[in-house]
């Protein structure tokens, strides 16, 4: 699909449940100028029935695999790179058996915010050195 984009554009597939790996999976990126990021691994969590296993490993996909991702990237942004990072709706529409869902994409509007600060002074910085 990335392909369709045209350009230079390149779709990369990583196991997010595995974060020690991302960085490697990644070394041969070499500028990044957009970072979309889509991982879906969710099911059925409810609360009454909660799967400690299956939690663990959205958790880890969606914020540990997220970040990872990005920060192993982090140094290649362009000037004016972008990071969009997929949630979901169940934060603000929570339905029956989104405990888990619910959970970490509450979590991942917080990730938004935080790497905003984090990744705003490197971007300036460099486009303050490149003039």
């Amino acid at each position: 699909m990335a392909g369709e984009i045209g350009g230079l554009t390149r779709g990369l597939a990583l196991d997010l449940s595995q974060p020690e790996t991302i960085a490697a999976a990644l070394r041969d990126v070499h500028a990044v100028d957009y970072l979309v990021i889509t991982a879906i691994k969710q099911g059925v969590n409810s609360l009454a029935d909660f799967d400690i296993a299956a939690a663990v490993e959205s958790v880890t996909i969606k914020l540990v695999g997220y970040t990872e991702t990005v920060r192993a990237l982090h140094d290649r942004f362009t000037p004016g790179a972008s990071v969009v990072l997929f949630g979901g709706l169940a934060t603000e529409r929570p339905y029956p058996g989104s405990t888990t869902v619910a959970s970490f994409n509450s979590g991942i509007t917080g990730l938004v915010k935080t790497l905003a600060v984090e990744i705003a002074p490197i971007a300036s910085m460099r486009s303050t050195r490149a003039w």
